[in-house]
Parts: structure tokens; C-alpha cells; sequence
């Protein structure tokens, strides 16, 4: 029997994804995601890794004001990103990244929480690596009334690094509140015995008392003290 040769073809493929888009105060937008592109195109910096949280202002009519290439030599992959009251940004994502290119901090596990505050042109001005020993999945990030910002993703972590509570099933809910600098004030994971996969939050301010409105898998309302209100699973059918 006779031994048939071939080629094997390697294909590279090249990403820019967008998460994340918000309206501006001008009435510009603001664009959020990760990218693992060189200079071509629209891009105007190289990556510094495998992904880097990539951040593009346009105005009113979509032509690009300007952008920004932000991460370490791995992958760095931005989910979420809101203007704030000084005019600035807040972005938050995931990073694999060590201490290097933008990363100031090394990573606790896998994948962490990143949390970079950047000015009104896009220039860093501080940034945090939130995470335990394993994998912390970022997905939402929003400014609170008193200037900090709540976080909200999913943890595989036990105690360790940032995590002061254990997972009580395979991945839970977990949120953190931080100050205006990013530093923590106050975290609780969220879940059962299976685990859930977190997508987002939005803050709201009634008249008596901060709320946070998690969804995901779990539904629920927590307070600022952190304790659940009522819960609801969603089950999709």
C-alpha cells in the first residue's frame, strides 16, 4: 500500500472584536475590545501579545479620533468600558499577563480581573490585577455615586491572592467593589453547587440604599452590604 504525501497549510487568523460601545459626553462613542492586530488597516500600534485590550474613540459620525493598544506579552481580552465623571475611562477584562509592556502586576492565576483607568485621550493613568489562584473572568465594570467601581465576573479561585471566600461550586458570581483608585473595599462571591457564568451588571441608585442588578444565569439583587435580597434562577428552555 502505497504512503500518499501532503502539505499541511497553517492558518493565522487575525482578530479585532469588539465588546463593548458607549455614547459620549461630545456625542462621539467610545469602542471596547481586544485585538490581536498589528499596525494595518485602522490599527496604529502593534500588539504587545497574543490579545491586547484595544480602545477606539470616534466621533458623532464613526471617523476615528483616536485609539489605543493596552496589555501585556499574553492575552489581555477587554469586555467592558465606561466613560467617567472626570471625562475619562474605565475598562475591565481579563488578562493572562505578567509584569511586563502595561502590566505593572503579575498575575495571580490563569486569567485575572485588569482593571486600567485611562484619561480623556486614552492615556493610562493607574491600573489593578484582581484575581486568585486560578481563573477570574472580568465581564462588567461600572462607576459607582461615590466614584468607585463595581466589578462583576465569575471566579474558579478559592481563598487566595484577592479571594477572601471559597467557590462553592465549579465557577460562582464574583463582584468586587473598589475605591477611585482601584483598590478593594469589599468582594463576595455569589453561587451554588454546579456554578454559574456571570454576564453583567448595572448599578442603580433608588432612594434608600445602592442596589447592584446582577444577571446571568442567577438573577438576583444585592445591596450595599452585600447581602442578597432575592435570587431567581433563570432556566432557558
Amino acid at each position: 500500500m502505497g504512503v500518499s504525501s501532503g502539505r499541511i497549510r497553517l492558518v493565522v487568523v487575525i482578530t479585532d472584536v469588539l465588546y463593548s460601545i458607549q455614547q459620549t459626553t461630545d456625542g462621539g462613542y467610545i469602542l471596547g475590545g481586544y485585538s490581536d492586530s498589528d499596525v494595518s488597516g485602522d490599527k496604529s500600534e502593534n500588539c504587545n501579545g497574543d490579545h491586547d485590550y484595544w480602545i477606539v474613540k470616534v466621533d458623532s459620525l464613526g471617523d476615528i479620533q483616536w485609539q489605543n493598544t493596552i496589555g501585556g506579552s499574553l492575552s489581555d481580552n477587554l469586555y467592558s468600558i465606561q466613560q467617567t465623571s472626570d471625562g475619562g475611562y474605565i475598562l475591565g477584562g481579563c488578562s493572562k499577563s505578567n509584569i511586563s509592556r502595561d502590566k505593572t502586576e503579575n498575575c495571580n492565576g490563569f486569567d485575572d480581573y485588569w482593571i486600567v483607568k485611562v484619561d480623556s485621550l486614552g492615556v493610562i493613568q493607574w491600573e489593578n490585577t484582581i484575581g486568585g489562584s486560578i481563573i477570574d473572568y472580568l465581564y462588567s465594570i461600572q462607576q459607582t455615586t461615590d466614584g468607585g467601581y463595581i466589578l462583576g465576573g465569575y471566579s474558579g479561585s478559592n481563598v487566595s491572592g484577592d479571594k477572601t471566600e471559597n467557590c462553592i461550586g465549579g465557577y460562582d458570581y464574583w463582584i468586587v467593589k473598589v475605591d477611585s483608585q482601584g483598590v478593594i473595599q469589599w468582594q463576595k462571591t455569589i453561587g451554588g453547587d454546579l456554578g454559574g457564568m456571570y454576564c453583567t451588571m448595572q448599578f442603580n441608585r433608588p432612594m434608600m440604599g445602592d442596589i447592584f442588578w446582577v444577571e446571568g444565569p442567577i438573577h438576583l439583587f444585592l445591596e450595599i452590604k452585600r447581602k442578597i435580597i432575592w435570587a431567581v434562577w433563570i432556566i432557558g428552555l
